[in-house]
């Protein structure tokens, strides 16, 4: 009787034992129930050597993100975690609270690295190195690289019509009772001759070329008579090269050569010691010198990341479908090859064509600042997803598209993607790869040990970590975010009303039998 006495002491402060231990766990899940990356425990009982033992795992369910806007505040999804490396070993945690150290190291809280892989941004290699602290750093640069390519796109307005200036006397030579004069009109049969010239007597022709050059010439009545034929003659001669001269319905139009804006005038005046009275007619502009141009600049870059501004103009020329381009500079640059040429497009507004006047076969750039020359290819018929130059009756909107070099660039920012890269964002534009973060799975997370914290080593129950990369094992990492504990309240204080009511059921059974021993021993007296 006595020793069974004692086994059901010993069995009823097991129980106690047992739900005391269950009670401070409840108590430890729910002071933690806003910790970041906490994972509740939860326990199961069970009987060993004739006592109840309770055993302690953790639950390991996906807790909810919280944004923070941080970008190095990392939550997953999944359920792999983060690699950091302590004093002496690799420690796992779901606590994604990160930050770059002074060393540029991503570090936790408690100063422990996280694990990863370092990218070489300046090899083409982009292979992974071992794994090993991810670090950034800030003096970081992403290399020059020269323009190889220039991608040009939109539209050249086929309605756009050179134009040759054109300037016409403000009235028509005219002979008495007979109308309009005639080329072969003498001078002294016009209206306009007031008093008959006589040999000798001049007409001053004077203006400016279609280059705003000045011209002039001295016309003289001869001593067998002048005809009109013989002004429009000496005109030509002052303009030669620049302009032409006819008469029109009486009227003398002097028409520029060639097409574009100019600085054609002219001016016809008698001689102010002549005999006879000439009272030419003043030359008004009845058509304005216009060159259709579009004009678009571009900027290029050497090997060092040197940049280069060019102008790339677009001339429309007087043959139906045709362009002329220039390109010139406005540095040290000289254009070795390649600076002018003819571009030319079908009735459909298609390009069918473009050639270098000069028969090269790229745009070939000396940069003048000791770098190598630069070879330009120019795709202007649409490429690698590029629309390329078209000819339709609508406004010209042709810009230079794309160019494939770029400056050096320094590290101005970072983002991590769900598969835990980093990538670098740099002032020319790059993003780099930069680094990822590794994560870990295990086979049995339950069975992890805690360290400390949120902090985690392997056991025997959990077995090894398999280590990789997030995308990899079924796992994803958001950055911004931190993962809230899995504590769920409600289901604690049901757990904790349970342990009560078993904790009191214990020290029921122990007071009971403090009764029952202490009746037994009145029974021997």
């Amino acid at each position: 009787m006595g020793t069974q006495n004692i086994d059901a002491f010993a069995a009823a402060l097991s129980g106690l034992t047992a739900q005391q231990s269950k009670l401070e766990m409840i108590g430890n899940n729910i002071a933690n129930m806003n910790t970041i990356g906490f994972k509740a425990s939860r326990m199961t009982f069970a009987e060993y050597l004739g006592q109840t033992i309770g055993i302690s795992f953790t639950a390991f369910s996906q807790g909810a993100f919280q944004s923070t806007g941080n970008v190095t505040d990392l939550g997953i999804q999944g359920d792999a975690f983060f690699v950091v490396q302590g004093n002496e070993e690799q420690l796992y945690t779901r606590t994604g609270i990160f930050h770059f150290n002074g060393e540029g190291k991503l570090v936790n809280s408690n100063g422990y690295p996280v694990q990863g892989w370092m990218r070489n941004i300046n090899s083409d290699a982009q292979g992974v190195a071992l794994l090993g602290d991810v670090f950034l750093d800030q003096n970081m640069v992403s290399e020059a690289e020269a323009t190889q390519n220039v991608w040009f796109s939109g539209n050249l307005n086929a309605s756009l019509t050179p134009e040759a200036e054109v300037w016409t006397a403000q009235g028509a030579l005219t002979v008495q009772n007979n109308g309009n004069a005639d080329v072969s009109s003498e001078l002294n049969s016009l209206d306009q001759v007031t008093t008959e010239l006589v040999a000798g007597d001049t007409i001053e022709i004077t203006g400016t070329n279609n280059a705003g050059d000045s011209v002039s010439a001295t016309f003289t009545y001869g001593t067998d008579g002048s005809t009109v034929g013989d002004l429009l003659n000496a005109i030509n001669s002052t303009f030669s090269g620049s302009a032409t001269t006819e008469l029109v319905d009486g009227r003398i139009v002097l028409t520029d050569v060639t097409v574009g804006n100019s600085e054609t005038t002219i001016i016809l005046e008698p001689g102010a010691s002549n005999t006879g009275v000439f009272v030419p007619f003043g030359f008004s502009e009845t058509t304005v010198g216009f060159t259709p141009v579009v004009t678009t600049s571009m900027v290029v870059y050497d090997a060092q990341g040197g940049a280069h501004d060019l102008t790339v103009e677009f001339e429309k020329t007087s043959t139906q479908g045709e362009w002329k381009f220039t390109v010139t500079t406005i540095g040290n640059e000289t254009i070795l090859e390649g600076n002018s040429g003819i571009l030319s497009f079908d009735s459909n507004g298609q390009m069918i064509g473009f050639t270098f006047d000069d028969g090269a076969t790229a745009l070939r750039i000396e940069p003048g600042n000791g770098t190598p020359e630069m070879a330009l290819f120019m795709d202007l018929d649409g490429n690698e997803g590029f629309s390329g130059l078209t000819q339709y009756d609508s406004v010209s909107t042709m810009t230079m598209r794309e160019q494939d070099g770029r400056e050096t660039g320094t590290l101005n920012g970072y983002t991590i993607g769900l598969d835990g890269i980093i990538n670098g964002a740099f002032s020319n534009g790059e993003t780099l790869e930069l680094a990822q973060i590794a994560v870990a799975k295990f086979s049995n997370p339950s069975g992890l040990e805690v360290i400390s914290g949120s902090l985690f080593t392997n056991s025997f129950t959990s077995g090894n970590a398999q280590i990789g990369k997030a995308d990899e094992l079924g796992s994803k990492i958001h950055s911004g975010v931190l993962e809230m504990s899995n504590v769920d309240l409600a289901d604690q204080f049901t757990k904790m009303i349970e342990a009560q009511r078993a904790f009191q059921a214990a020290s029921r059974v122990v007071s009971t039998l403090d009764e029952v021993l202490s009746e037994t021993s009145r029974l021997k007296r």
